[in-house]
């Protein structure tokens, strides 16, 4: 079940962490994406969709969601190929946990920054994908520490 989460009339929405969600290992990152949805009862999330489709985040997040209530602020689906809003939604993100170096690479090209602009944190994680899981944000905003398993299909 999808959350929406209208913007208010005029003003930006604004997410308390933007979080890349794509296959790890192969395989859906399904405690991320609960884990999450969890953190939205503390504000905003967006889910950076990256060779996940709505769908799928759905079918994890259906017996989640009536167990957290509908008064939460709850999570924005974003397309990683969904430009125009995926910068706003990299701007307005307080913090940003990114896995592939496509991601990495659109975040630094939104804000027009080198890697050095961003405090990057490698996060040693057994049951992650062989590729770098980074965690990131621009220096005025607080960096967040994820661990994630993976569950199958």
């Amino acid at each position: 079940m999808f959350v929406p989460l209208p913007p208010e009339k005029g003003v930006p929405m604004r997410f308390r962490i933007a979080m890349e969600i794509t296959k790890l290992q192969g395989q859906v990152p399904v405690e991320l994406i609960i884990k999450g949805y969890r953190f939205s009862k503390y504000g905003a999330v967006a889910f950076i969709l990256h060779d996940i489709g709505p769908r799928t985040v759905n079918r994890v997040l259906d017996p989640v969601v009536p167990s957290m209530g509908l008064d939460i602020p709850g999570v924005k689906y974003v397309d990683i190929t969904a430009g125009f809003d995926l910068y706003n939604t990299i701007f307005s993100a307080k913090s940003i946990i990114a896995f592939s170096p496509l991601f990495r690479a659109l975040v630094t090209q939104a804000h027009g920054f080198a890697d050095e602009a961003f405090s990057f944190k490698q996060v040693h994680n057994t049951d992650a994908d062989p590729r770098t899981m980074l965690l990131m944000r621009p220096r005025h905003a607080r960096l967040v520490e994820c661990t994630t398993k993976t569950n199958g299909e």
